[in-house]
């Protein structure tokens, strides 16, 4: 059903256009015979199409069109009246009109092409919309990749760079982005040529003699290098993989290139291998002794296999370490999920997709896991990044352990919750979780020391995201002001003090319109807590933007300096 708003000063034609729309009943259309009138409605309700008449008193139909489409509405506009000159229509289509209809004669076939030129408009902004809210996905899973990742198009101009390559290079997307002429290896190679991404889309055998170590696979292409000029000069050891990007017609569109950072597991392995070469030393050294140390030359035999089968132990982990990714909606429902998480259920996408998660193996039997996944989607979907562990059996009984990642998409229908599970063995790491944990403890209590509560803000709802830190500095809890989140005019009208209110409209305003993401700025003001007691506070802020620059977040911290402000031993109360 196709919502549709009818604007025209004559009410017979609105009648008459409302009973032709509706009779087969693919439309339902409000009336309304002025174009003020309609731009408050539309305020109020949405609509999927717009048709309107051009000659009207107050407001013209392009003015009317000029109004909708200054307010960031792009919702199809069809022009339908009986003025048919030929300067109308070009500054019809100028404006943002879709469609120009001129009224007369038959209504019967006239009303049969409104409708079609209204289901045409429809239908290609709704596929406009699909086509954007999935190239949104791809771009939020791509920088969310562990992995450095950066893409290219057939013409080697920068289409993609996640937020690993910025780590790994000190390179920010804003700063690479579509830019050509080789700019992605100047932070790998210091200089501009083509690398193993450009390899996939054109064959050169002097590149490909640059990486020694090179493996096809298909059209995938493998290499292995060591770079001096990663981490500000540290160096490091590299594995790439590359592989070319396809349109819907499976014409290649460009390349894609992940890069991860071995050098841990390189230095492992010349440690491994010296010390194995150590051991065959002493082994051949003790089998020429005497008959009487044969016993201890066992031992040592015997200690050598133990260290070879620790060895291959290990390196089983370590090549076994995998990811797979899960996109689930907030009630559970699975919507897409990888090939490697099928290799471990065993389970096809038929029996996955489209089912709640906790019918799949791995979670059927298991009511804890799924009651904490529940509670984590939940969190998820408020915005928050949420991270935990839980051991899973797959196809055979295998058993894994997970370490979930958790991130929302927000798609054009609300949040999608993906997860990025990384398995491992816990075993050896929980000396360096506790030591992790007693970090966090001291960073608790330096913040609680300091007097200091951080926050989110949500650009585009307006809406504050708190924790318990935040809601003690005021004087409150969660559970007192209705939850972690709260709109902006709420906090306003709650916590700050009226005479400050102003001066930090004006500063959240230069804030959202400053040219650099990276600048944090500061404002002082005081707050009223609960129990009416005024304190000072300073306020540090960051925003976080999108490619374009568009405010998506801002982050900030507060600290009480009330005791700056004042002196020891008094309270403001209000």
């Amino acid at each position: 059903m196709i919502s549709v708003l009818y604007v025209d000063d004559e009410p017979s034609l609105l009648e008459i256009g409302k009973l032709f729309l509706e009779r087969n009943g693919q439309f339902t259309v409000d009336t309304i015979s002025s174009a003020p009138a309609a731009l408050t409605l539309l305020h109020t309700k949405n609509y999927d199409a717009i048709i309107s008449d051009f000659q009207m008193p107050d407001m013209d139909g392009i003015e009317f069109l000029k109004q909708v489409r200054t307010s960031g509405n792009t919702i199809p506009f069809i022009l339908f009246t009986g003025r048919g000159r030929e300067e109308v229509v070009i500054q019809a289509l100028n404006e943002g009109a879709d469609f120009y209809l001129q009224k007369g004669g038959d209504p019967m076939p006239q009303f049969t092409e409104l409708a079609h030129q209204i289901r045409q408009a429809v239908q290609q902004r709704r596929a406009e919309i699909s086509i954007m809210d999935h190239e949104r996905r791809e771009a939020d899973i791509i920088s969310f990749l562990p992995d450095a990742t950066f893409a290219i198009d057939t013409n080697g101009v920068v289409i993609a760079w996640n937020t690993a390559a910025e780590k790994m290079t000190g390179v920010r997307a804003s700063e690479i982005l579509g830019k050509g002429n080789y700019e992605y290896t100047l932070p790998f190679y210091h200089e501009r040529r083509p690398a193993l991404i450009d390899l996939v889309l054109h064959d050169d055998p002097a590149v490909e003699a640059k990486y020694p170590l090179l493996k096809k696979d298909g059209r995938t292409l493998v290499a292995e290098a060591t770079i001096p000029f990663l981490y500000n000069g540290r160096g490091a050891t590299i594995w790439f993989t590359a592989t070319p990007l396809f349109n819907i017609h499976g014409t290649i569109t460009g390349a894609i290139e992940s890069v991860r950072d071995i050098t841990g597991r390189k230095r492992a392995e010349m440690e491994l291998s010296r010390k194995h070469e150590e051991l065959e030393a002493a082994y051949n050294q003790l089998i020429t002794q005497e008959i009487a140390l044969k016993q201890q030359m066992n031992d040592i035999i015997a200690s050598q296999a133990a260290l070879r089968e620790s060895e291959e132990r290990f390196r089983a982990i370590f090549n076994a370490t995998f990811q797979f990714i899960s996109l689930i909606k907030p009630d559970g429902t699975v919507i897409e999920v990888n090939q490697t998480a099928m290799d471990f259920t065993g389970e096809t996408p038929d029996q996955t997709i489209g089912k709640p998660f906790w019918e799949v193996r791995g979670w059927r039997g298991n009511d804890k896991s799924v009651l904490e996944l529940k509670h984590a989607i939940v969190r998820a979907a408020g915005g928050e990044f949420v991270r935990y562990e839980v051991v899973l059996q797959g196809k055979g009984g295998t058993r894994g352990f997970f370490d979930f990642s958790i991130k929302p998409v927000f798609d054009r229908d609300g949040a999608v919750i993906l997860l990025i599970p990384e398995a491992h063995n816990i075993t050896g790491q929980k000396t360096i979780e506790n030591s992790l944990r007693t970090s966090q403890i001291m960073l608790e209590e330096a913040m609680d020391l300091a007097l200091m509560a951080n926050w989110e803000f949500d650009d585009r709802t307006d809406m504050f995201t708190f924790n318990d830190r935040f809601f003690a500095l005021y004087g409150t809890t969660a559970e007192r002001e209705g939850g972690y989140q709260m709109p902006m005019d709420v906090y306003f009208r709650e916590f700050v003090h009226p005479a400050d209110r102003d001066r930090i409209t004006v500063a959240v305003k230069r804030a959202r319109e400053m040219s650099d993401p990276q600048n944090v700025s500061e404002l002082e003001h005081r707050i009223i807590r609960r129990d009416g007691e005024i304190r000072h506070i300073v306020v540090r802020v960051q925003r976080i933007t999108d490619n374009d620059n568009h405010v998506m977040k801002i982050h900030g911290v507060n600290q009480d300096i009330t005791g700056r402000k004042v002196p020891d031993g008094e309270r403001i109360i209000r």
